[in-house]
């Protein structure tokens, strides 16, 4: 039976994907496979229905791999209650099966597109809980539209600050959201750096956030063409300065992410630069005395040292944030 090969790497990087030893590579998407709902039966403890209401995006992010694997918007969906496994008793697709109770949508760039009001509309209607996972564009952030969102069931509502240029529209955004009845706490902005960035212009755009409110989100750039996750590092950046910022994150961060507590946006407020700002105060090297270390045994036994829990901004991060955290922790040492 022919073999065919897929997906983004094999429509990135085709030349190298044909070394697989597939029969056929296929680039970009396949139109007959767009209506398909997944086998969530595989996964019985997954609760989201996954989905694109639409493809493409309406901008060209020299950064995003979107222009190259979807190209413009297409493929627009008014309704995606037929989405939903296995069946929301709101649709006709209904049966007696456990229903998922999330709607995660992957659109690129949902709000660049006229079917956005019957999409926010059909899901308060619904009344599940959405998570735009890919982020709405700040600079389509209406007054409606913050509306509307603050109307949805949604634990996290998600944008990105990757440039200066667009900052006066994230704020904005953060604005309106607030305005509308949004916890600040649930606002996450994606911030790209080590592209054409430098840890100065990083560090601004960060403290920026902490001081609208908002919950920073830190995204490593690394080229669509890279073959080995985390080796790249922009020519305006050192590897010791994306270090520290790996290093931060797990440290004054939490869950990987930057949220507006008081003591870190004083910290970063009072800092003269990046390194102020992201560098940490070494650690003790002092060692508890040998005779309080035999007393915790005696008290606790001699405990196996407990496996490493990852906190969970908003109680989940998806696959993409916890495997970035993994690799980091690695290249670390840790």
């Amino acid at each position: 039976m022919p073999i065919s090969l897929g997906g983004i790497y094999a429509s990135l990087l085709p030349d190298h994907a044909a070394m697989s030893g597939a029969d056929y590579i296929h680039k970009g998407l396949m139109d007959e496979a767009e209506a398909f709902l997944p086998d969530y039966d595989l996964v019985p403890e997954w609760n989201g229905s996954i989905m694109f209401a639409s493809r493409g995006c309406i901008r060209r992010c020299g950064f995003c791999s979107v222009p190259k694997l979807e190209g413009r918007p297409s493929a627009l969906k008014y309704s995606v209650k037929h989405l939903i496994y296995p069946g929301h008793p709101k649709s006709e697709n209904c049966c007696d099966k456990r229903h998922h109770s999330r709607v995660i949508l992957w659109d690129n760039n949902i709000l660049g597109n006229p079917n956005w009001r019957a999409l926010f509309d059909e899901l308060q209607e619904l009344g599940m809980v959405t998570d735009f996972n890919q982020g709405l564009d700040a600079r389509l952030v209406t007054q409606e539209v913050a509306e509307k969102i603050a109307h949805m069931r949604m634990e996290v509502v998600r944008v990105a600050y990757d440039y200066h240029g667009i900052g006066p529209f994230v704020e904005r955004a953060i604005k309106l959201l607030k305005e509308a009845g949004v916890s600040p706490r649930k606002i996450v902005s994606y911030t790209l750096f080590n592209y054409q960035d430098d840890p100065e212009d990083f560090f601004e755009r960060v403290r920026d956030l902490l001081n609208w409110g908002a919950v920073c989100y830190p995204m490593r750039f690394e080229p669509l063409t890279s073959l080995e996750k985390n080796r790249f590092v922009s020519p305006r950046w050192e590897r010791g300065e994306l270090e520290m910022v790996a290093s931060a994150r797990r440290v004054i961060g939490y869950a990987g992410a930057f949220p507006a507590y008081e003591k870190l946006v004083e910290k970063f407020n009072r800092a003269k630069d990046f390194h102020d700002a992201f560098g940490l105060r070494e650690r003790s090297k002092t060692k508890a005395p040998e005779f309080l270390r035999e007393q915790d045994q005696d008290i606790n036994g001699n405990l196996e040292k407990p496996r490493m829990h990852v906190a969970r901004l908003h109680g989940s991060l998806d696959w993409r944030e916890a495997s970035t955290l993994r690799a980091e922790k690695h290249q670390l040492g840790e």
